[in-house]
């Protein structure tokens, strides 16, 4: 019993926990396969967020987390190639995605 309990306090924690959106990961945007010809792929990536009450703040943090990886890995601008969506605790929200390094495009943003 004592297994479980501390299971079920763990997940509804982990479930509550929310992610920053890192100084650089706010610099960078989604763009639209219009874009794209002005950009430079980097390289391809992928994430799958758990973390989130609700499926809304479930796509909201995969999002962030997005953001965050594509500054990492040196981009300033993803496309999405899939997305998956479910509640977040049975498999959260997952994205794959292409990383560019773009020049800045007029009247885009994140």
């Amino acid at each position: 019993m004592k297994t479980i309990m501390t299971f079920t306090f763990f997940f509804m924690i982990s479930a509550c926990t929310s992610i920053s959106l890192t100084e650089k990961g706010g610099k960078v945007r989604a763009i639209e396969a219009a874009d794209i010809a002005q950009c430079k792929l980097v390289t391809t990536a992928k994430i799958n967020n758990q973390s989130g009450v609700g499926p809304q703040s479930c796509a909201k943090n995969a999002t962030i987390l997005v953001q965050n990886l594509v500054a990492e890995l040196g981009g300033n601008a993803y496309m999405k190639t899939f997305k998956r969506s479910t509640l977040c605790a049975i498999g959260g929200t997952g994205i794959s995605f292409n990383v560019y390094s773009c020049p800045e495009l007029p009247g885009k943003t994140n």
